[in-house]
């Protein structure tokens, strides 16, 4: 005989699996579905281009299908970052969208970041609308498309509400980039996620009146933090010591330092840092040669480097090696990739 409380659990399984159907035929294949149907997290990253900051994010770059930010201080290397996203996305013959809504991005130093790559970068997808609800809506077009792998907005501070638009320069403005954020984060953050687009959004900070300690904050109000998958902090080129000065005398780039202040893939508060040449992009190769001295891959006294039994005096004659030994360079590379953890695909 069937007791009360096994008819009254039979009863209500049959009723909720009845209500998921009923859910599946209003809202599409996938909306509900039972935990044990999902293996864990297989993430699909996109390279950043710097090999140390892929493995401080614990998942070997940004991550598809979620929302990054990257702020900082002006002139850190904050558009050069994305960019150099987007120059490794190219190289695995994706499709790219960026959103120039600050209307200042240099074409020369996109091709030239791409050269060093060996990519074109001409097939971007370049957006310059006025306002920050039309580059927003336009983004989200994009996105919708399926076709987009990954978009970037430059920057969040740059993206004109309609109404300020409208009004006059005197007028009061107050929250509403804000309210603007919080609505694209609320739309675009789902839609990233079903067509697996990585979204970045490039912020400015400001000095927050008032607060002790570090006073910066960046633009936009709090809903982009909380929406972003991974925070990704710039900074460099303020202080002297992070400049690089060439053999004229010349300030020719800077230490660009990164540090995630975010990450819900991996641990948060890692750090990583490269060359970042004014015009060029970054100094892969100085990174890789930094990272192999710092591994014992290569072998450092005074001026003079060892690797694979060749000596060469000087940084830069080891470097030009490695640009005219590419296969050696690869090997290297590959040798530092399995050390911090990376895949070598």
């Amino acid at each position: 005989m069937v007791k009360k409380k096994e008819v009254k659990e039979i009863k209500d399984q049959g009723t909720l699996e009845i209500a998921r159907k009923a859910i599946t035929k209003k809202y599409g294949e996938g909306v509900i579905s039972y935990l044990g149907d999902h293996e864990d997290l297989k993430i699909d990253a996109v390279s950043t281009g710097c090999l140390a900051l892929d493995a401080a994010l614990g998942v070997g770059g940004f991550a598809r299908g979620r929302l990054y930010e990257v702020y900082g201080p002006n002139s850190s290397g904050k558009s050069t970052l994305a960019l150099s996203v987007c120059m490794q996305a190219l190289k695995r013959d994706m499709n790219v969208a960026y959103v120039d809504a600050e209307h200042s991005l240099d074409p020369k130093l996109v091709r030239n970041m791409g050269t060093v790559i060996g990519v074109n970068p001409d097939s971007i997808d370049l957006v310059q609308a006025f306002t920050g609800d039309e580059n927003l809506e336009i983004a989200e077009i994009l996105m919708k498309s399926g076709e987009v792998d990954v978009l970037v907005v430059d920057s969040v501070s740059a993206l004109l509400p309609k109404g300020m638009a409208e009004g006059e320069i005197s007028d009061n403005y107050i929250g509403l980039l804000a309210r603007l954020m919080s609505k694209a984060c609320l739309k675009l953050t789902p839609i990233a996620n079903r067509t697996n687009t990585l979204l970045i959004f490039i912020n400015q900070i400001r000095h927050n009146i008032g607060k002790w300690g570090d006073d910066r904050t960046p633009t936009g109000g709090e809903a982009l933090s909380f929406y972003a998958t991974g925070r990704i902090k710039v900074e460099g080129g303020e202080s002297k010591k992070s400049r690089i000065i060439d053999s004229e005398g010349l300030v020719s780039g800077h230490t660009s330092e990164f540090q995630v202040v975010k990450n819900k893939l991996a641990a948060p508060w890692r750090t990583a840092g490269i060359e970042l040449i004014y015009g060029v992009g970054y100094n892969f190769s100085g990174e890789i040669i930094n990272l192999g001295v710092d591994f014992g891959l290569i072998e450092q006294a005074g001026a003079w480097f060892k690797y694979n039994e060749d000596k060469y005096q000087g940084k830069d004659s080891l470097t030009a090696a490695f640009i005219d030994n590419q296969d050696m360079y690869a090997e290297l590379q590959s040798k530092v990739k399995s050390v911090l953890g990376l895949s070598n695909e």
